[in-house]
């Protein structure tokens, strides 16, 4: 518990230098309306998961669920603050903010112990993770100071929440053993984390196997926090590596 304690009350970071676009060179303008637009995205759908996973802690029959719960608000709170920096460098650029789009939802079949195990395997553990390690590539990349210091928010953050998807993916996995045996637990989260892990190599890695990446270079100066698909896919499997499997790993299951 005191893990989580030090989530929750961990300092926020608020961005204090003003955003400078006017100096942004027009690619690279352009680059970032469509990035940062995909950012907003992205924000805007992890605080309808943080929202689920509150309202789901609070349904478990765990002894936890209450703590779990107050973390989860927190979350929720850090990708509302990630949704207001992406729309206010939105709107910095002329851009206008994207409609936010559904989560997919729970499904018929699913019980409540499978899609908490689910949204803290996938949404927490390795979304984050690879957002993080996307983070950090971009942070190395983006020499404005001023995006530079609100991608180092998110980039803080991003670290913290996946850490908190492997500090709560134990407690998940005994939920669903629990509810539906280890056989079929372990199987359901070997799935589910495989199927998101593709999902994501499809959109993040362009469906390019890791020997075959071109080598990382140099990105372009003047840089609002942009990077080409390759950096991103490198971070993709970077994330795979250091933080995903071997979270799975110590738990029994393969990421495969």
């Amino acid at each position: 518990m005191q893990r989580l304690t030090r989530f929750v009350t961990r300092s926020r970071r608020h961005p204090s230098l003003p955003l400078d676009v006017a100096r942004l060179p027009a690619p690279a303008a352009l680059a970032a309306r469509i990035v940062w637009a995909r950012r907003c995205s992205n924000e805007q759908a992890s605080v309808d998961l943080a929202l689920r996973l509150v309202a789901t802690a609070k349904a478990l029959p765990s002894p936890h669920a209450e703590a779990w719960a107050t973390a989860f608000a927190r979350l929720e709170e850090d990708e509302r603050a990630h949704v207001a920096i992406t729309v206010e460098v939105l709107g910095a650029l002329g851009a206008p903010v994207p409609a936010p789009q559904p989560i997919e939802s729970r499904r018929p079949e699913e019980s409540l112990c499978e899609l908490f195990a689910r949204d803290v395997a996938v949404g927490l553990l390795l979304c984050e993770a690879v957002s993080a390690s996307r983070f950090a590539s971009v942070v190395a990349a983006t020499d404005l100071p001023d995006f530079r210091e609100r991608i180092a928010i998110f980039l803080r953050d991003e670290v913290a929440h996946a850490r908190l998807g492997a500090m709560l993916l134990p407690g998940a996995l005994r939920l669903l053993t629990e509810d539906v045996g280890e056989e079929r637990a372990r199987a359901y989260l070997r799935r589910e984390v495989g199927a998101a892990a593709l999902e994501l190599k499809r959109v993040v890695a362009h469906d390019v196997a890791e020997v075959d990446l071109p080598p990382r270079r140099a990105q372009p100066s003047q840089n609002p926090g942009v990077v080409e698909p390759a950096v991103d896919a490198h971070a993709y499997y970077r994330a795979l590596s250091r933080s995903v499997a071997p979270a799975l790993a110590g738990l029994g299951i393969a990421l495969v």
